[in-house]
């Protein structure tokens, strides 16, 4: 008996283990990070896609043949560099417009990224747009056009009626569709941007439109007239909110500026604006 229990014991014991081990192969395992890697490497210098990728005009179409190209471009800076290339003055100087280039070009993004910013934590209230509105609405005036038109199945068609008509012809406006009070753009869909060379009234023209033509006359120009606020309310608030961020933002380099140390060379300066002068004279 006391062997029976001993061997009952081991195998409990035995069972136990095997499961604590499948519980571990069950559990996940800690996740491992693989650091981004490019496409290819160069003594230790990768290439990535946005490598390869030229410019707009010469897409993208043979990854392998620009992984060459990006490679043997590698290649030739690393031994211009061995062969102290970069101390040439010319190559220098060149690769010094290259940074100066580089360094303002991030400098003018960030710029704009900061007067972003300052634009759009702007507060407007409804009466801010309205009294803007009020202000300006005249860079909201549109012209309006009105024009008589016909329809014919072809252009000879279209052609045939306008010489009937001659120059001092009218369209019957009873047997001609109206287009209009319309502005630029929806006379455009109606008929085509065309008409909207006609200068005085009676003037026509034929102009091909949904798989027809059309013959159309130029009734009146009507005097420009201002939306109402509610049709413009987004470009009104576009041009109140660009107007006080431009102030905000004037006011924040004021700020910045008074709080910076700035050292200008008087002299250098005086020469800059000398050489102009001096070339001028020359």
């Amino acid at each position: 008996m006391r062997l029976t229990a001993v061997a009952i014991l081991f195998s409990m014991a035995a069972l136990a283990s095997v499961g604590c081990t499948q519980q571990q192969d069950r559990a996940p395992k800690p996740a491992t990070s693989i650091a981004p890697r490019g496409i290819a490497s160069v003594d230790g210098s990768t290439i990535d896609a946005s490598e390869l990728a030229s410019g707009k005009d010469e897409p993208r179409r043979d990854p392998k043949r620009q992984l060459d190209v990006a490679i043997a471009r590698k290649l030739a800076t690393a031994e211009a560099r061995f062969r102290n290339l970069t101390e040439r003055s010319d190559v220098a100087a060149k690769l010094d417009a290259i940074r100066r280039n580089a360094v303002r070009a991030e400098e003018e993004a960030l710029r704009d990224a900061l007067f972003a910013s300052v634009r759009d934590a702007v507060a407007l209230t409804d009466e801010d747009l309205r009294a803007h509105y009020e202000k300006t609405k005249l860079r909201f005036a549109e012209r309006q056009w009105r024009f008589l038109r016909q329809r014919f199945a072809s252009e000879a068609e279209a052609r045939a009626a306008d010489a009937k008509l001659g120059a001092d012809g009218r369209l019957d406006a009873a047997h001609a569709e109206a287009i209009g009070p319309a502005a630029a753009a929806e006379v455009a869909t109606a008929t085509s941007p065309e008409v909207l060379r006609l200068q005085q009234p009676g003037e026509r023209a034929t102009v091909a439109h949904d798989g027809g033509y059309q013959l159309v006359e130029l009734v009146e120009i009507l005097p420009a007239e201002s939306k109402p606020f509610e049709a413009v309310r987004p470009q009104v608030e576009a041009s109140l909110r660009t107007l006080r961020a431009q102030a905000a933002f004037r006011a924040e380099i004021e700020r910045l500026r008074a709080s910076a140390k700035i050292e200008v060379d008087g002299d250098a300066l005086e020469a800059l604006e000398a050489a102009p002068q001096a070339s001028a004279s020359e």
